[in-house]
């Protein structure tokens, strides 16, 4: 199997790429620019050099017996056709070489009178005045300007020739350009390196984050520890918003993880021992012979817990459908006051211990409730508040609206359920509505000897949670409990 390319990899590689790509492209526009820009600036200056020597340039007629000093004060003597005799001279301010450029006086024939150099050929080349021309000595590139220079001495006028020359900036190695280039050929191999360092580093601190989620996956998955949190430090960027999720997450496992073990080792014992009871009972009226009100005792205890394991098996079933989102669910609007007030008229007639349940609403209170879960919330409570009541107490049941300071602004109806009977310790309210959980032996079975599955409150704070509410519970052990479920109005 082909080996793939780390991720860290591949971004470093793409850094580095994207940064070649960017100083190249930098370095041509500033080649291209400097060459323009110091082109353009060689051949001003060339023009500027060339017409300041006009200036300094002077063209006397002298007699045939001046030569002799003009020749010691350095001048040029040519004679003319007609046999006058012409001095050429230039003065200190004359520039002859100057910032690269070379000036050339030529004759009227032609003739390089001031300026000859054997490393400029000019013959055959055609200067024109007043324009910058290229031209090619020894296969070098130069610019050359050519000005006409028209001098007059004792009515005497001779057309001279002032040419400059420089070479051609646009030669790649010439000048600012070249060393532009030059320099550039040191940097950029520098910039690479530098890139690649940088994108290597830089990444493999962004991906820092990523191996402490590896590292703790990995040790999740070699045992069975969720407890295991990503460390990554503090933090508000994407990586931390992923480690803070992948955190969240492993909590989520963590509580569902353990909800199921305390699940099913509490399932397990709650029909362990209905089964222990029934499994003795048969043992026993198999051991001997036994009279027939012995036997009608023990199919009597073996109706009572087969009846019991069959009514936690069809609790649990229930609740794991509710919990799993597997129950089809019904929703409709419901007249919340009403409906509860016919479920209070129908367990009123089957209360027991001698207990007056009342019911009180508010009118105009709709909510969306699947009605066979609404009515087991109601139901639960009820029931719970008749098991743990007091002989001769009371079950107050009211429908009203949440108040917001005062004012029943609130988008949520309130269902309380209020009795007068042995309470709930203090200690034991944070644990009433786990699965299975029955509190202290008092609440385990009521008068009647009626045994807690412990899965009635657990059904209605499921119920209330699947309805978008929640339910919560004030308590005092000794004078009574009150249920408050809090639903949505429609």
């Amino acid at each position: 199997m082909k080996k793939q390319l780390s991720i860290k990899f591949k971004i470093t590689l793409f850094y580095t790429l994207s940064t070649i790509f960017i100083v190249a492209t930098m370095l041509l526009f500033m080649v291209h620019i400097s060459g323009r820009v110091v082109d353009a600036d060689v051949k001003d200056k060339l023009v500027l050099l060339v017409e300041e020597d006009v200036d300094n340039i002077d063209f006397d007629i002298i007699d045939e017996d001046d030569i002799g000093e003009v020749h010691e004060d350095g001048d040029i003597v040519f004679r003319f056709d007609d046999g006058q005799i012409g001095s050429l001279s230039v003065d200190d301010a004359y520039i002859s070489a100057k910032n690269g450029v070379k000036m050339f006086i030529f004759s009227p024939s032609g003739e390089i009178l001031i300026g000859q150099d054997p490393d400029y050929d000019f013959t055959d080349i055609d200067l024109v005045p007043g324009k910058i021309t290229h031209v090619i000595f020894n296969d070098t590139s130069y610019y050359a300007y050519t000005r006409a220079l028209s001098l007059t001495d004792k009515n005497i006028t001779v057309n001279f020739t002032l040419v400059g020359v420089t070479q051609d900036t646009g030669t790649a190695f010439h000048g600012t350009t070249g060393s532009i280039v030059k320099a550039a050929f040191i940097i950029l191999p520098l910039a690479i390196l530098l890139a690649g360092i940088l994108g290597y580093v830089i990444t493999r601190g962004l991906f820092k984050p990523f191996g402490a989620i590896v590292r703790t996956a990995q040790t999740i998955s070699r045992g069975d520890d969720l407890s295991k949190r990503v460390d990554i430090g503090p933090g508000t960027d994407e990586l931390h918003m992923l480690a803070d999720t992948y955190n969240t997450m492993l909590e989520r496992l963590q509580t569902s993880f353990e909800s199921e073990k305390a699940f099913t080792s509490d399932s397990s014992h709650e029909l362990r021992t209905p089964t222990a009871i029934i499994s003795a009972q048969c043992e026993y009226a198999l051991s001997e012979p036994r009279s027939n009100e012995d036997y009608v005792e023990c199919l009597e205890v073996i109706d009572r817990q087969s009846k019991r394991m069959t009514l936690v098996i069809s609790q649990l079933l229930s609740f794991t459908r509710l919990e799993q989102g597997t129950q089809k669910l019904n929703f409709e609007s419901i007249d919340l006051g009403s409906f509860v007030d016919e479920i209070c008229c129908d367990m009123e007639a089957a209360g027991s211990k001698d207990i007056t349940l009342t019911c009180e609403k508010a009118e105009g209170i709709f909510v969306k409730a699947d009605i066979t879960l609404l009515s087991r919330l109601i139901i639960n409570l009820i029931s719970n508040a008749y098991k743990y009541g007091r002989t001769g107490g009371f079950i107050k049941v009211n429908i009203q609206r949440e108040t917001t300071d005062g004012n029943a602004a609130s988008r949520y109806a309130l269902i309380q359920v209020t009795d007068n009977g042995i309470g709930i310790a203090e200690s034991e309210i944070n644990k009433i509505f786990r699965r299975f959980y029955k509190g202290d032996k008092s609440r385990v079975q009521d008068a009647d000897g009626e045994t807690s599955t412990g899965l009635g409150l657990a059904f209605v704070q499921k119920i209330a949670e699947v309805h978008g509410g929640s339910v919560s519970v004030i308590s005092k052990l000794g004078e009574g409990s009150t249920f408050t479920v809090r639903l949505p109005i429609e």
